[in-house]
């Protein structure tokens, strides 16, 4: 029998990959690809919105939003040393300046006068805004490359029971069958996508009947939907943001060669019948099926779950480089 001979996995000083936060951290973990993997860590999936946003006198390292049902906006607040008090003073102001719900701070240690402070703030604190605290790691085995490794330290008191809460919560008298199957639908959504991984990352099951997914930039996103009553399903690029309208003409002139790359058409706005500065930009596309029958749903998830990585293959590097 062969012995197999496996390294040791050492780990490596934070300042020796990142010599300097503001410099070399923020804009690394500003990274798409970072805030995915930080987002995976705490549940949610994260789209920047800006890098040391202003807030008065200050200037908070990096400012997200969440794309979930309620949208809001995520303030990351980071750290390559111990916790202290100075930046949980910076955390306080910032959340009141930004208008943001859920605050993610990052550093090497959380301490466990921070760790309690964050959770008497899960505890006490209205309105639905959520604190989380994560420490973060390089590790590497012999002279292979540095990897990171995020570690959540503190989280919302439900957080982890929120998916089973909603669960339970459709069965309840006041939800009606309609949320009912819209949330298992979701669910059946999201077991396929993790049975057939791709760019495009799950999302935990709602009882709305859409749920959203980023698209790599502030502004744009994909959203899918479930329609019981009228037996479709379909999916959208939405637009949103002063210049959205300037964008959607952008793209209009490149229609048919993302359409040739996508393999399917779209359905686009008609800008001739005017601009209506209230709303948002929509581009769409939909599939017919009988979704109140439960034995569709394969059928339907698997349609959403392509759909949305063809978008995401196709139109991700066209609006990066809008």
């Amino acid at each position: 029998m062969t012995i197999p001979t496996l390294g040791t996995l050492e780990r490596v000083d934070l300042r020796e990959t990142w010599p300097n936060e503001a410099s070399s951290f923020t804009p690394w973990l500003a990274q798409e690809a970072n805030l995915k993997a930080l987002g995976r860590v705490i549940g949610l999936e994260l789209e920047l919105e800006a890098v040391e946003k202003s807030v008065g006198p200050f200037r908070a390292d990096i400012l997200c939003n969440a794309i979930d049902t309620d949208d809001h906006r995520v303030l990351i607040e980071n750290q390559l040393e111990t916790t202290d008090h100075k930046h949980l003073g910076q955390i306080l102001t910032y959340l009141a300046g930004l208008d943001a719900k859920t605050v993610i701070w990052i550093a090497s240690q959380i301490t466990e006068q921070h760790r309690a402070a964050i959770d008497w703030l899960n505890a006490h604190t209205v309105g639905g805004v959520n604190f989380f605290a994560v420490e973060i790691e390089v590790w590497k085995i012999g002279e292979s490359e540095k990897a990171p490794k995020f570690n959540l330290v503190s989280h919302p008191n439900d957080w982890t029971r929120s998916v089973a809460n909603a669960a339970k919560n459709v069965a309840n008298a006041e939800n009606t069958e309609i949320q009912s199957q819209r949330f298992r639908f979701w669910t059946r959504l999201k077991d396929y996508q993790e049975s057939n991984p791709g760019n495009v990352q799950p999302r935990n099951p709602s009882t709305h009947s859409g749920l959203g997914f980023a698209l790599g930039r502030s502004g744009f996103r994909m959203s899918a939907h479930f329609n019981i009553r009228d037996g479709w399903v379909w999916v959208a690029v939405v637009i949103r943001g002063e210049n959205r309208w300037d964008y959607c003409l952008k793209l209009l002139e490149s229609r048919d060669s993302l359409q040739k790359e996508l393999g399917f058409e779209l359905v686009w706005p008609d800008v001739d019948d005017g601009i209506d500065a209230g709303k948002d930009v929509w581009i769409t596309s939909s599939y017919k099926c009988d979704v109140a029958d439960e034995q569709n749903w394969d059928e339907a998830a698997r349609w959403i779950r392509d759909r949305l990585e063809s978008i995401r293959s196709v139109f991700g590097p066209k609006i990066s480089s809008l």
